[in-house]
């Protein structure tokens, strides 16, 4: 639910975005004299209220795999899905020496495309009680693996994670587990959207930063409620009658017959 901060001048905004439609609930500024996000993740879920987090789960970058950020979203009764690195070298080392090899793979996915095949593969444990003592409320740990091949079947590359969650095993099985993980990958296509589609990072602007963020947001929410995924196509397409075709996406003009919005 929760992504990097932006890079943009003169202080990035560190985002919460709903994994299940990609909109943005909410974004708060990281302060300039901050070395990093963690101090902000409280902050901006305080902007939700109870009713919006509670029962949800939420996922982070590593950097916010904290032990304070889990006692955080247990008090406000939300569910945390993190990934475990090197910023928890204890943690990581009692989750990594488990007997993964003995537990069978639970749940794969097979991808194709870009000339490539991509196997994902999830293993889960419960939580030991070394686990808990390290880490406030986990329920199970995890180990995902992706390896990559072309479509000789030659193996390209392969990378492991390790997770852990305070969902029980009855309220997210090893299914769900990967698709939480792997549906943070939503919150990271919003920033590469800004950067890259918007050129958030080639801006030159000093001032009204936030709010240049925030219709930046708008705009990519929109398209995706419209089901559009495209978005490139898109702003091309809006843009070659901008005062019109936006409306029409809103639903606040008819498309005349030579201008029918496409969702793609």
């Amino acid at each position: 639910m929760t992504g990097k901060p932006s890079t943009a001048p003169p202080g990035p905004a560190l985002l919460s975005a709903r994994a299940d439609d990609g909109t943005v609930a909410a974004q708060h500024e990281v302060p300039v004299d901050k070395t990093n996000e963690i101090t902000v993740f409280q902050p901006l879920l305080d902007q939700l209220d109870d009713c919006t987090v509670a029962g949800r789960v939420i996922t982070a970058d590593q950097l916010h795999t904290q032990r304070e950020h889990a006692r955080y979203l247990h008090r406000r009764h939300a569910f945390y899905v993190f990934t475990i690195g090197g910023n928890q070298p204890k943690l990581f080392a009692a989750v990594d020496a488990l007997p993964w090899q003995a537990i069978a793979v639970e749940h794969a996915t097979i991808d194709r495309g870009h000339g490539r095949i991509e196997v994902r593969t999830i293993r889960t444990l419960p939580a030991t009680p070394t686990t808990v003592g390290l880490f406030p409320h986990a329920e199970q740990v995890f180990l995902l693996e992706r390896y990559i091949y072309d479509i000789a079947g030659n193996l390209l590359g392969a990378v492991a994670v390790l997770g852990i969650t305070n969902l029980t095993a009855a309220q997210a099985d090893p299914a769900a587990l990967a698709a939480y993980t792997r549906g943070h990958w939503s919150v990271e296509s919003l920033h590469w959207l800004r950067d890259a589609v918007f050129g958030e990072d080639a801006s030159r602007m000093s001032t009204a930063t936030r709010a240049m963020t925030a219709l930046r947001n708008l705009v990519i929410g929109l398209f995706r409620l419209a089901g559009i995924t495209r978005i490139s196509h898109q702003l091309r397409h809006t843009g070659r009658d901008p005062y019109r075709r936006p409306l029409v996406l809103l639903g606040l003009a008819k498309p005349t017959r030579d201008q029918q919005d496409t969702k793609t």
